[in-house]
């Protein structure tokens, strides 16, 4: 609290003032505010009279917030300042200016050390922030829960991190050069942050690479790499978490891991023995060329991969599986690296509008014990409790992509749904946060599951009036011609179409509606303006016709194709107030 008054002193901006002249003196290199231990005891000793000793079992006091000693040390100060020709109300108002001073102070040698190491790594992360990134994900490369954070500050920051490569992959994460030069830092994840891919097999890879160059199929990796500790379990780590994608499907690859054993135990044999080739009279599948035939199976879902990502890495990489239904629900959620009983803001809040929430600086709010909130994500972990009436609770931990958190699940809560707390399971979650001892927690009042099918209904449960997502922006459900649920197929485009036929060649994005393909389609951008709508409102308006409007709007990661009730009168004029209005290209009619 005192940090606006140092700065504000620093920069001259107001004038500072002391308790007590005697304070001058102590304060004055400082703008007037306590900001090292020793300036503590220097206050203690020269306006109360205490010994250096004294005056650190007073600092302790204060630190550590001991009440009994607290209210020892204040009865001892006061008297001493008295003693010393302070008023009372002095001394009682100097005693209760030091005493916030706990929640920051560090003695000054420490203070000094921490300050450069702050000043050189956030001069590292400005100019470098590529290498300074993997250079910290390197340092954390046992901590999943600070990797998670780091990654997410890398995707801020506009800095990629990829999953592992047996080509590009080194022992630690490390900037992809290539990328560098492109202007499109990434980072790639180090092979030993794979699990069962231990330090000995990382660096025969490695060395093996810079020694004879990339590797060229699987083939050439099995027979390259020499290290007995290339076995099934390592191998089968490195197919999952992605790093031997580029030489085949993982499915294929991990169907057919016998058979590339027993390829690499027969090449080992073959180098060992450097004999000539032995492998025409195997029974090893080879295709033309000596390549490998992988067993036919059928492709990973990107779910499957995800989780052997999860499993085999400890976070999502490529994507988080919660990300496709965050920009749904970003209105009416807390994400969850983000909790804090503090500052919560009143849209995640309690949808009844009973709660007493008061707002901080317009953006966040205090919420009680007795406060609602809401929270979604991946569950990760699943920890059962037996209470002492001999039933069943749960600690869960559930993850989107901004962290994780706690929740607890209590035996009623617990029974309502008992099959639905399974890792992996996506849930939405009803509740309030509860911090003791410092640690935030979440107590679920009512959890429900998250699926393709049923996110209409949640969204139409959950935003205000009926509206809905864009991308960005909002468009209200007076554009909406059907219901929610009955357009779902075109927020989430790889759900069924209900029926219709597959759309016309050149308009592959267009959208089924009432008047089959027939209809005029615009591309919005993202982020979508009231006011932007406001003017299509009244260009349809004004142009009532048989050409059903639909909206498509895409962005990086996927494309949401909307119906909207209005008909217009499709024309030249039309075509260009609209493009006037929303951007040249925009508009695409089917009888263009």
């Amino acid at each position: 609290e005192w940090i606006p008054d140092f700065i504000q002193g620093k920069q001259k901006n107001k004038k500072i003032s002391y308790l007590h002249p005697k304070l001058k003196p102590i304060l004055e290199r400082t703008y007037g505010v306590v900001v090292y231990q020793e300036q503590v005891l220097q206050i203690a000793r020269d306006l109360a009279g205490f010994t250096l000793g004294e005056a650190d079992i007073l600092r302790k006091a204060v630190g550590k917030k001991i009440p009994e000693l607290l209210e020892e040390q204040k009865e001892k100060f006061i008297g001493g300042c008295i003693a010393r020709g302070i008023l009372k109300t002095a001394a009682q108002k100097i005693f209760a200016f030091i005493e916030p001073f706990a929640g920051y102070g560090f003695n000054r040698a420490h203070a000094a050390c921490y300050a450069l190491i702050a000043y050189e790594t956030a001069y590292l992360k400005a100019n470098w922030p590529a290498e300074f990134m993997a250079s910290l994900l390197t340092s954390d490369l046992d901590d999943i829960d600070r990797i998670a954070i780091e990654v997410e500050e890398c995707k801020r920051l506009g800095i990629e991190v990829l999953p592992p490569d047996i080509n590009e992959s080194f022992s630690t994460f490390t900037v992809v050069a290539s990328s560098l030069k492109e202007k499109m830092p990434k980072i790639r994840f180090g092979l030993k942050a794979i699990k069962n891919v231990g330090g000995n097999i990382a660096k025969a890879i490695i060395h093996e690479r810079k020694t004879n160059g990339h590797y060229k199929n699987l083939e050439d990796f099995l027979r390259r790499i020499k290290s007995k500790d290339l076995n099934k379990k390592s191998l089968e780590s490195l197919i999952k978490c992605g790093a031997l994608d580029k030489f085949g499907e993982r499915n294929q690859m991990l169907g057919s891991v016998e058979r590339l054993l027993k390829f690499l135990r027969y090449a080992q044999k073959e180098s060992k023995s450097n004999q000539g080739n032995l492998f025409e009279n195997l029974t090893v599948p080879l295709g033309q060329e000596g390549s490998l035939h992988l067993e036919e199976r059928e492709t990973a879902s990107k779910d499957q991969k995800l989780t052997w990502e999860k499993e085999l890495l400890g976070l999502y990489v490529s994507e988080h599986p919660f990300k496709e239904f965050e920009f749904l629900f970003k209105d009416v959620i807390c994400p969850c690296g983000k909790i804090n009983p503090r500052a919560i803001p009143v849209s995640w809040g309690d949808e009844r509008g009973k709660s007493p929430y008061q707002h901080i600086d317009g953006e966040g709010i205090n919420v009680e014990a007795k406060n609602l909130a809401r929270v979604a994500g991946v569950i990760t972990k699943v920890q059962k409790i037996i209470t002492r009436g001999g039933e069943l609770m749960l600690f869960v931990k559930i993850e989107d992509s901004t962290g994780n958190l706690e929740v607890l699940v209590f035996p009623t809560v617990y029974k309502l749904s008992p099959a639905l707390f399974k890792e992996g399971k996506i849930i939405f979650v009803s509740g309030r946060v509860s911090e003791k001892e410092e640690e935030i927690k979440f107590i679920a009042n009512e959890v429900q599951e998250i699926t393709i099918e049923n996110v209409p209904e949640l969204t139409r449960t959950f935003k205000s009036k009926g509206d809905i997502s864009t991308l960005g922006g909002k468009i209200h459900s007076s554009f909406i011609s059907k219901p929610l649920r009955q357009i779902s197929n075109f927020i989430y485009p790889h759900t069924k179409n209900f029926g219709a036929p597959p759309p016309p060649k050149e308009y592959p994005n267009a959208v089924p509606t009432k008047l089959g393909w027939h209809g005029v389609y615009i591309s919005l951008p993202p982020i979508v303006k009231e006011r932007l709508l406001e003017e299509l409102r009244i260009i349809f308006s004004s142009h009532p016709g048989e050409h059903k409007v639909c909206l498509v709007v895409t962005d990086r990661y996927k494309t949401k194709k909307i119906e909207t009730n209005f008909n217009i009168d499709y024309n030249k004029e039309v075509k260009e107030r609209i493009e006037k209005t929303v951007g040249l290209d925009s508009v695409k009619c089917s009888l263009d």
